[in-house]
């Protein structure tokens, strides 16, 4: 059975981008999450795309803040944000900034199933507080 909550991690795309990225010593799978949402224009947007980008732009917070939580993230992403070194440009900070308001912005898969919840609000209140981070 899949997770699926209001947070940007609480869901199966999100933990498998995760795990991508704390396996990993770079910045590239988060630039190239965002890019891919980025380069959907105004082209319908599929839920993986949206829920991998929000999940960047929410380590990119962790990173940019050093914070040890935004969002529920897991333990091995609190322990990889610890010992990193990386640091976010600010160009990357601003298409991240971008790329949530393509999530929130039709045609987007992830925003209309939201729409349908009751918890629509609660989510729409953590995305958009991804971007008052960055």
């Amino acid at each position: 059975m899949g997770a699926w909550g209001t947070g940007v991690f609480e869901n199966d795309d999100a933990a498998d981008f995760v795990n991508k990225v704390v396996d990993g010593s770079a910045l590239s799978p988060i630039q190239a999450s965002i890019d891919c949402v980025l380069q959907v224009g105004s082209n319908y947007l599929e839920l993986p795309e949206a829920a991998r980008a929000l999940a960047a732009a929410a380590i990119l917070v962790r990173l940019k803040h050093r914070a040890a939580e935004v969002g529920d993230g897991t333990p091995e992403l609190s322990e990889w944000i610890a010992k990193t070194k990386l640091v976010p440009s600010q160009d990357l900070l601003e298409k991240a900034r971008q790329a949530i308001e393509r999530v929130l912005t039709e045609p987007s898969e992830e925003l209309e199933l939201w729409s349908e919840s009751e918890h629509f609000d609660e989510w729409k209140a953590s995305v958009e507080s991804l971007t008052a981070q960055l």
